[in-house]
Parts: structure tokens; sequence; C-alpha cells
């Protein structure tokens, strides 16, 4: 009889774990985080609202401004150096600093481009290469 007893036992804890704990809950809801591209276009540097300019003297006071873009989404990215030092700033047209960069030369630049399309072209020759599969 408790050999009865300790195996519905058993059975009874299982079965009251085994029920999901949403059963209880509330409905859930899900967080969907949209990572949105932004695409710029150079701008004349004179064209950058004095609301961001203002910033970028406040926040990067000696700095100049050597590239202007404006983003499909109203913000600016500005190209920034002072001597060596050289960064990528982002602004909403308000002012309010949205994120830094740090900057690399434009040789660099080219550079990672370069060796990027000949890995994609080394990927692609590996490709052809390999045997089909059935």
């Amino acid at each position: 009889m408790k050999t009865v007893a300790c195996y519905l036992s058993a059975v009874a804890i299982t079965l009251i774990l085994a029920v999901p704990a949403t059963a209880t809950a509330g409905p859930m809801q899900e967080a969907v985080i949209v990572n949105q591209e932004v695409n710029y276009q150079e701008i004349p540097t004179e064209n950058v609202p004095e609301t961001v300019t203002e910033s970028l003297n406040k926040d990067y006071s000696g700095y100049l401004i050597d590239r202007a873009y404006l983003g499909d989404d109203g913000s600016y990215k500005l190209k920034v150096s002072q001597s060596d030092l050289k960064y990528i700033v982002f602004y909403k047209e308000n002012g309010e600093l949205i994120k830094v960069e740090e900057s690399v030369s434009e040789e660099i630049e080219k550079g990672i481009e370069q060796g990027t399309e000949k890995v994609e072209e080394g990927v692609e020759d590996l490709k052809e290469e390999l045997p089909e599969e059935e």
C-alpha cells in the first residue's frame, strides 16, 4: 500500500511540474527590436543646423567638421578632427548626441574594403571548386 501511495505522489508531483508556467500567467508580450539602417547623403558643412554645431562645439571643442552627411531619418553624421584625432559623431537635428565612433583614416578604410572584396572573391572561388551535393 505504501508503494502505491509513493507512486501516486510521484505521479502527482510530476504532473504539477509538467504544467507550463504560462498556463497560469497572463498573456505574454514579445518585444521586437528593429535595427533600421540609416542612409546618409553628403551635404555641405555649412548646411549643418546651428543646434548641431553648437552641441558639437560644446562636446568637441576645437574640432572641425571635415565632412557632413544628412540621414534619411533626419540625423546628422559628422566626420570631425583635431590634429590626428578623428571621430564620427551622430546628432539628432535638435543637437542631441546619438553616438560617437572612432574614425580610421581613409587609406585604412579603402584597405579594409579591398581586403573584404578579396575574401569574398576567395570564398566564391572555393564554392566553385567544391563538388556539388547530390
